[in-house]
């Protein structure tokens, strides 16, 4: 994907050997974080309630929407010690789950467009 100017790219390992992909606006009002897990055998809304459940400290969302096809779900919420707005989206294939965590800052209109479009581009490479 080709990535904004205003983008700053890194690659994270995480203790449970998974890999996240976070993309920095370079004013600090947006974060996005792209990763994915296997979990074999897993329904999207199995792997939904384990993931809510693993940020229930630090994230809270709203229901969400699951789609027609049962295997994309969206929520919106917000992070609990700050005042940030967090999108993610969450997409099923096979055992892999790939979810993508939109973070901002206000004012969310300075990079609603920005996160969009980045957001649009990191799932068409992945899907």
């Amino acid at each position: 994907v080709t990535v904004a100017r205003q983008w700053k790219s890194s690659v994270e390992s995480l203790p449970d050997r998974s890999t996240v992909y976070m993309f920095t606006e370079a004013t600090g009002h947006a974060v996005l974080i792209m990763g994915r897990e296997f979990g074999q055998g897993w329904t999207l809304p199995n792997y939904v309630r384990v993931f809510r459940k693993s940020v229930a400290e630090t994230m809270v969302f709203d229901d969400g929407t699951l789609s027609d096809n049962g295997n994309s779900w969206q929520a919106d919420g917000r992070l609990m010690k700050q005042d940030l707005r967090v999108h993610i989206e969450i997409r099923r294939s096979g055992s892999a789950f790939w979810r993508i965590v939109a973070v901002q800052d206000r004012p969310y209109a300075y990079s609603d467009q920005m996160v969009a479009t980045l957001r649009e581009g990191l799932w068409a490479t992945a899907w």
